[in-house]
Order: C-alpha cells, then sequence, then structure tokens
C-alpha cells in the first residue's frame, strides 16, 4: 500500500495567507464603514429585500410630509375663516346695537343721520370680511373656487351678489378644506328679508327677499312673493328679477341671472306685478302705493347678510315717524337674529374642520412614526452588534497577518545543519 502526500508549494501558501488578509482587510472595511455612517444597508446589493423596505418607507414618510405641510397650510386658512366669521358676528351685534338705539323716538335727525352713518360703515367692513383672502390671493368665501371677489355690487339696484361657485369642499382622511361656501354664510338667509314682508309661494318655494332700491322717490312698497305651481318654481328657480316702475303701473323686468337678456315691459294688474319664466307670470308680487318712473324694486329667492342690512338703513332713514321706524327696527332685529345665526352656524363649520385637522395631524405624526421605525428596521445598524463584529474581525485581521509573517519567516535552509 503505497502513500500519497500532497505537496503544497510556497508560493500556494503565501498565495492563501494574502488571500485571507484581504478578506479579513475588506469586512474590517466594511463594518467601519456600517459603524461610521449607522447603517447595515449602504447599498442596495447589501441586501435587497431590506433595501427595497427602506425605500418604500422612505417614499412614504416623503409623502406625509407633503401632505403634513399641505395641511398646514389649510388649517391656516381654517383658522383666519373662523377668525373673520368671528368678527363678522360682533360687526352684526355691533349693527344690531345701532339698529336698537335708532329706535330711541328721543332721536333728532342728526341722531338718526350719524347711526346711519355708522350702519352703513359697518355693513361695508362685513362686505369686507366676506371677500377676505388668503396669503395666495384666494377667497376663503368663494365656495367651491373663483378668480374673483366671490362678493360684489352688481348694480345699485341688486344690491350686493355672490359671484363665486357656491357649494362647500369636502376633506379627506388627510385634508380638510381650504375655503367656506360663502353663499351659506352669507347670502342664503331662511328669513323675512325686510319690512316688504317676503313670502313663501304656494309650491314651498321657499323665502323670498324683496328689496327697493334707495334711490327710489314713490310711495309704492311691494310683498309676498309667490310662484304660480311647481312649473313656475321650476322655470325660476335660484334667478333674482328687477323690476323698474316706467309709470306707476308699467314696469321693465330684467332677469339678473342673464345679463343678455333683454328687459320685458309688463303692466300691472291692480296691486299684483307677475314676472319669472317663459310666460313671465311664474312669480308675482304684491305692489302697494304709487310708484315713481325709475323706482326699483328686486325679488331673490334667498336674502343675504347685506340685503337685510341694506333694508334696515333704508327703512330707517326713510322711515316718515315714530311708529314706521319702531316698525322697521323690529323687522331689521329679526332678520339681523337669522344673519347671526347664519354666520354662526358657517363659524361652527369652520370650527369642526380645525378639530378634524387636529385629529388628522395627529394620525399623521403617528405614520410618521411607524414609516420611520420601518426604515429603521430594515436598514440601520445595531451599534452593539456592529462594534462586536468589528472587534471579532479585527482579532481575526490581525491572526491573519501574524500567521502570514510567521509563514514567509520560515525557510528550509534554516534548519539544515
Amino acid at each position: 500500500m503505497s502513500n500519497f502526500f500532497a505537496r503544497v508549494g510556497s508560493s500556494d501558501a503565501y498565495a492563501t495567507a494574502i488571500n485571507n488578509i484581504s478578506s479579513r482587510q475588506a469586512g474590517l472595511t466594511k463594518l467601519q464603514s456600517n459603524m461610521t455612517s449607522g447603517k447595515r444597508v449602504l447599498k442596495p446589493s447589501d441586501d435587497p429585500t431590506a433595501a427595497a423596505q427602506a425605500e418604500r418607507a422612505v417614499t412614504r414618510s416623503a409623502q406625509v410630509t407633503i401632505q403634513q405641510r399641505a395641511l398646514s397650510l389649510q388649517k391656516d386658512n381654517m383658522a383666519h375663516a373662523e377668525t373673520v366669521l368671528g368678527q363678522t358676528s360682533d360687526a352684526i351685534q355691533s349693527f344690531r346695537e345701532l339698529v336698537v338705539q335708532a329706535g330711541n323716538g328721543a332721536n333728532t335727525p342728526s341722531d338718526l343721520g350719524t347711526i346711519t352713518q355708522q350702519l352703513k360703515t359697518l355693513r361695508n367692513q362685513i362686505l369686507s370680511y366676506a371677500n377676505t383672502t388668503d396669503a395666495n390671493g384666494q377667497a376663503l368665501f368663494g365656495g367651491l373656487g373663483s378668480s374673483v371677489a366671490p362678493f360684489s355690487e352688481a348694480t345699485v339696484s341688486s344690491g350686493v351678489v355672490f359671484t363665486g361657485i357656491p357649494g362647500q369642499q369636502t376633506g379627506t382622511d388627510v385634508t380638510i378644506p381650504n375655503t367656506i361656501d360663502g353663499r351659506a354664510a352669507f347670502a342664503s338667509l331662511n328669513s323675512n328679508g325686510n319690512s316688504a314682508n317676503p313670502g313663501v309661494g304656494s309650491a314651498g318655494a321657499g323665502t323670498f327677499y324683496v328689496g327697493a332700491a334707495s334711490a327710489n322717490t314713490g310711495t309704492g312698497t311691494a310683498s309676498n312673493v309667490t310662484v304660480s305651481g311647481a312649473s313656475g318654481l321650476s322655470a325660476s328657480a335660484g334667478h333674482a328679477y328687477q323690476l323698474k316702475f316706467t309709470s306707476a303701473t308699467t314696469y321693465d323686468v330684467t332677469d339678473l341671472n342673464d345679463p343678455t337678456a333683454a328687459p320685458v315691459s309688463l303692466t300691472l294688474s291692480g296691486t299684483t306685478a307677475s314676472f319669472g319664466g317663459a310666460s313671465n307670470n311664474d312669480l308675482s308680487m304684491t305692489v302697494t302705493g304709487t310708484p315713481a318712473a325709475g323706482d326699483v324694486f328686486v325679488a331673490k329667492p334667498k336674502a343675504t347678510i347685506f340685503d337685510v342690512m341694506d333694508s334696515a338703513i333704508n327703512d330707517i332713514s326713510k322711515a316718515a315717524n315714530n311708529v314706521a321706524r319702531t316698525s322697521a327696527v323690529t323687522t331689521a332685529l329679526s332678520s339681523l337674529d337669522y344673519a347671526f345665526v347664519s354666520i354662526q352656524s358657517a363659524r361652527g363649520l369652520a370650527g369642526d374642520y380645525l378639530n378634524n385637522a387636529d385629529v388628522i395631524d395627529s394620525n399623521q405624526q403617528s405614520r410618521a412614526v411607524r414609516l420611520e421605525g420601518d426604515r429603521s428596521r430594515a436598514e440601520d445598524l445595531d451599534m452593539l452588534q456592529g462594534i462586536s463584529d468589528f472587534q471579532n474581525q479585527s482579532i481575526g485581521y490581525q491572526a491573519a497577518l501574524k500567521s502570514y509573517a510567521q509563514i514567509q519567516s520560515m525557510n528550509l535552509f534554516d534548519f539544515l545543519k
């Protein structure tokens, strides 16, 4: 039986030792990089699965950051809107106090003139509140959006009209609306608009506002808007009409929602003025007294806060005696109560959105923490484990160097005598 001996040359031993040293050195360098960066995964090839998990967590965390930035702007806008609605409520209360003061029978014409001027100032102040914009120029009460101020005074006769896009934006699970529906807050009062005592139509048309232009010179008054039936209500739904008298018994009707429509000339039937719809008789109102040529009346399906204030100012300033003034004050106070409730409702809605924003913000912060935890578990280095691995690798590297030095120093001739 013969024995086989593998022959290992010195060059093979040296190569093996060098490879071992290089491997140990590479491992030590990698561990050093891991410890310096604090990460276990420095590149996708280190751990493809962990790298993918970390990338997904980073992407989602970036989305949360963007959503939080947008939510912060939305909260600022809604907080601003809530503040403005609070200021509007205060202004309405001040307007109400002045109206009560106007009912004092001891007031002189000069006193009434001063009160009227103060009422006009408050009215214009509330109009500026309704057209408040955010830092980017977007109207806070523009509803679903508008490139123009949501409330404008189109004509003297039609007063302030809502020119925004009605409707309330809705939020999502990570957002709240940027704006409040200005029409619901300022221009949809379910109340009597003024001393003209708007009525409810036979088809359930809802409240109609009847306003008289402040420049009217006749003794005519208008009241009790009614509809002819369901078909009339449908044909005239949402439309506002201007009636301009050309004589005591004739008048021109203009549909304020259709600026291209030509005025239609009609004649009073006793005390009834008909208008609206294709046949111009879907709506009607009672006209008493004697209108003068040029006198203007406006019928709207809903009253605005500005209609209420304009009517109060007009009725108080033109009241012929204390009895008439007291009647005007009583009607104005009733209407102002409805206006106050409308503003408070909008303010409550803004408060609800702000509360919801706080909940969203808390949820998003918790989500950001979870995502950071996912990323950390996927790619961060356990420092205790990293230090231990580095020490072990360092000891192995030192052993490889020492063994190589010993092998390199050995020579057969050193043992020959």
